[in-house]
């Protein structure tokens, strides 16, 4: 007897959500199943034929990982070796202070060792009248607190592109000259001035770089000057 029941197909048809989610929870998949990597076909335009297998494709993904792993280790290890020479410099920039006898030796070794310690051109200290007699070091304290009144306030240091009147107010003539610049205050109990650091170099000083060493090399320069003072 002949019946004209259709045959139910053994495969239902599948739409790609219904294969990613399997795919999703079952990641060991073609783990179990290794013999159908040979019958997967990727389009890859680096292949000869136009196709790579999907093995040969997930060697190519993770070795593109494993450089961009490499990378992003050489520039931690490049930004730990640095850190540790700007850890260095500061020890031996304390070490200076302890040697010094007046406030212009303690200029005089600001100036010298912060050059080499950030690798920058030009380095201004400013101080509050009550600190110096030298027109060349003083700051006016009302002009000071306007112009910097964000570092004031938020009492951390600014870097990157300061305005051309904080520029002027730091570093005077070589204002002009100056593409990236840092500046971070002086204080203890009380404010004493502020210092600025300034390079023709557009990429020395960022508003996203870290500011423990600024902040450590001002805590260092408004000990010495205290002590000095006192």
């Amino acid at each position: 007897m002949s019946t004209d029941r259709q045959t139910k197909p053994l495969i239902e048809e599948l739409d790609d959500a219904r294969v990613i989610e399997f795919l999703r929870t079952q990641p060991d998949f073609f783990e179990r199943h290794p013999q159908l990597l040979a019958f997967i076909k990727l389009k890859h335009v680096a292949g000869d034929d136009g196709t790579v297998s999907l093995i040969e494709r997930q060697v190519s993904v993770l070795r593109d990982q494993n450089q961009n792993l490499e990378l992003k280790l050489l520039e931690l290890v490049n930004i730990a070796r640095d850190n540790e020479r700007v850890s260095q410099q500061l020890h031996l920039f304390a070490a200076e202070l302890l040697k010094v006898r007046t406030l212009s030796d303690i200029v005089a070794v600001a100036e010298d060792e912060i050059r080499k310690l950030f690798d920058t051109e030009f380095v201004s200290l400013r101080l509050l009248p009550a600190l110096t007699d030298d027109p060349s070091l003083q700051l006016d304290h009302k002009t000071h607190k306007e112009l910097f009144r964000e570092m004031t306030e938020q009492d951390k240091p600014l870097c990157g592109r300061l305005r051309l009147e904080q520029l002027q107010f730091l570093f005077r003539g070589n204002a002009k000259a100056i593409a990236s610049a840092a500046a971070v205050s002086l204080k203890a109990a009380e404010p004493l001035g502020v210092l600025g650091l300034g390079s023709s170099n557009v990429d020395t000083f960022n508003p996203t770089m870290g500011h423990v060493f600024l902040q450590q090399l001002a805590d260092l320069l408004s000990s010495a000057i205290t002590a000095h003072h006192g």
